[in-house]
């Protein structure tokens, strides 16, 4: 026998289960788009001190071991119908990589313009050596088995594993750590696969055609990711109205239920219509154990939106935030989408932190790999980042996600500009009428 590789052999499985609503969505959108990486959820993590790198691949693969989402593959059962596999180990580890700091950028566009072939491994994970006490942790992992309350619980059990390793101690991770099976009601008894929609457009269902600039482009994944630009006073008043005029249960709620506001309007304005849908990111975490649960327990659920045009800013923003609050109140993790997982806009509002790793100065990226389902023309994703120091401070980044068949002639790159502008008069005066601006 020569010495060698060892030849790789497929863990055995020691679970089947059939997907979830949210999972057999997400697959369903890869099929239609297998060379798109539309499911990569990607992070970057900067690292800058002495850091052992057996230390932390191990520490994450002890975290692998004791989360099933992590060792699930999708498979197809004797029907040919997708199910998710629970492998007994790891599929995959860390891969250790020597990468001079200059190619860092490249190599994460190529990395992430990859897409995960969940059918083998759901994770990507590399440790990347830039030389002395410089590191990047690199964590792509398939929206099958992940979303972003994940990520961050992911990148604190590795960083709380590590630490454990340091000090001679094994850390018991699998009782901080849950099933996400055991979060989502009804997998037991899941509801049974509906059939494919019909498909009119190369094979996708054909969206709600939202197309404020005109007539849209060739039906495409592809994304320009354009910051709404909003200068210092804007951004002073809107925290000073989020406190007041626009203040809900949270902040993110209330952030959430303004840029649906503004876009509701604005859809309003250029094409008079009189409702929108948006589809909104439910984390159902509302339970201690689903807060410390790895998997995909963030859904999108439809909230539409009728508009008022008599109404205010601050009558309006009433308006969406009760709809919004009723949606919520109802949103099952398992339950099938309303809407067939069409929507003419994605808002979403990320306020995960990621401190340092293992009391090392560590800086996150989110890696975005220029893919959206075909049938979102724009997304928004906020940004609300509180200064670990000082909660009441807020660094809010507002970015939209605009889908590049928006518009057949790149007229959609304004959309930013009109979203900014409709914000600024919404925080100037909220008992102005929205139909002025």
């Amino acid at each position: 026998m020569t010495s060698g590789q060892p030849v790789g052999i497929r863990p055995a499985v020691v679970a089947t289960r059939p997907l979830t609503a949210t999972q057999r969505a997400l697959w369903t959108s890869q099929r239609l788009d297998p060379d798109a990486p539309l499911a990569n959820m990607g992070d970057r993590f900067r690292i800058d001190g002495p850091l052992d790198p057996d230390q932390l691949i191990a520490a994450f693969a002890q975290v692998v071991a004791v989360s099933p989402a992590l060792r699930t593959v999708i498979d197809a059962d004797a029907d040919g119908s997708p199910v998710a596999r629970i492998l007994a180990r790891a599929p995959r580890t860390t891969e250790l990589i020597d990468l001079p700091l200059d190619d860092l950028d490249d190599w994460s566009a190529r990395r992430i313009s990859t897409p995960i072939d969940a059918t083998t491994c759901v994770y990507d994970s590399a440790l990347l050596r830039h030389g002395d006490d410089r590191w990047t942790w690199w964590l792509d992992i398939h929206h099958v088995a992940t979303d972003a309350a994940t990520a961050a619980l992911l990148f604190a059990a590795t960083s709380e594993v590590y630490d454990g390793r340091a000090a001679g101690e094994l850390i018991d991770t699998g009782g901080g750590l849950y099933d996400w099976a055991d979060s989502v009601t009804g997998v037991s008894d899941p509801v049974e696969p509906t059939d494919q929609p019909t498909r009119t457009d190369g094979g996708r269902a054909t969206p709600t055609e939202w197309s404020p600039y005109g007539r849209r482009g060739p039906r495409t994944t592809a994304v320009e990711r354009i910051e709404l630009p909003i200068d210092a006073d804007v951004r002073r008043a809107l925290d000073d109205r989020l406190a007041d005029e626009y203040r809900s249960l949270s902040r993110e709620l209330s952030l959430l239920a303004l840029s649906i506001t503004i876009t509701a309007v604005l859809g309003h304005r250029f094409e008079n219509r009189s409702s929108l849908t948006v589809g909104v990111p439910i984390h159902h975490r509302r339970t201690p154990d689903a807060r410390r649960t790895v998997g995909p327990l963030m859904r999108l659920s439809p909230v539409t939106v009728e508009v008022d045009a008599d109404a205010t800013w601050r009558e309006q923003f009433s308006d969406v935030l009760r709809s919004l609050l009723d949606v919520l109140r109802s949103a099952s993790p398992d339950g099938e989408p309303g809407t067939d997982g069409r929507f003419d806009v994605v808002a979403n509002v990320t306020t995960a932190t990621y401190g340092r790793f293992a009391g090392l100065r560590t800086e996150r990226r989110w890696m975005r790999s220029g893919h959206v389902e075909a049938d979102h023309v724009v997304r928004h994703q906020l940004f609300d980042r509180a200064d670990p120091d000082n909660p009441s401070i807020h660094q809010l980044d507002w970015e939209l996600d605009l889908n590049t068949s928006l518009s057949a002639d790149g007229t959609h790159r304004a959309l930013p500009r009109h979203l900014a502008r409709a914000l600024a008069a919404a925080v100037a005066d909220p008992d102005s009428h929205h139909r002025a601006v």
